[in-house]
């Protein structure tokens, strides 16, 4: 939890109780991607039960602090994940839902290379791949 506590500072946010325990759910839980509800649930099942409201202005909050990264991929409810270091992009299964994450050198050279080309500069990128999974195909 000192872990947890200096990160929200570092943000400047105050750690709260409520803001502990999503930033604690969302670091020790297997899933990397949470849609509210799992957060809310998973919340429950370890700490004091949040509101719906409460859970979204958390991650509000941490969105804009740089925490974490909210995703609306086509057809799903919107889902977040942990901001990382490393550099990835998604596959989104068009039969189950499962978000899974990749990383390609060939993606990220191309996608230096055609603005460069274009006489254009990067500035972000969003790749979203929609699959029929391994054990939906």
């Amino acid at each position: 939890m000192i872990q947890e506590i200096a990160l929200l500072k570092s943000c400047g946010l105050k750690p709260t109780p409520n803001r502990l325990s999503v930033l604690q759910t969302l670091f020790s839980s297997a899933e990397t991607h949470f849609d509210i509800d799992l957060l809310i649930d998973t919340i429950a099942l370890n700490f004091k039960p949040l509101s719906m409201g409460s859970v979204y202005r958390t991650l509000k909050e941490f969105e804009e602090a740089g925490l974490v990264l909210r995703h609306q991929f086509e057809g799903l409810s919107t889902v977040y994940e942990l901001s990382r270091e490393a550099d990835h992009d998604h596959m989104v299964c068009v039969n189950c839902n499962q978000i899974s994450e990749f990383y390609s050198d060939r993606m990220k050279t191309l996608q230096n290379e055609i603005p460069e080309k274009n006489g254009a500069q990067l500035v972000a990128h969003h790749h979203v791949l929609y699959v029929l999974c391994q054990q939906c195909r």
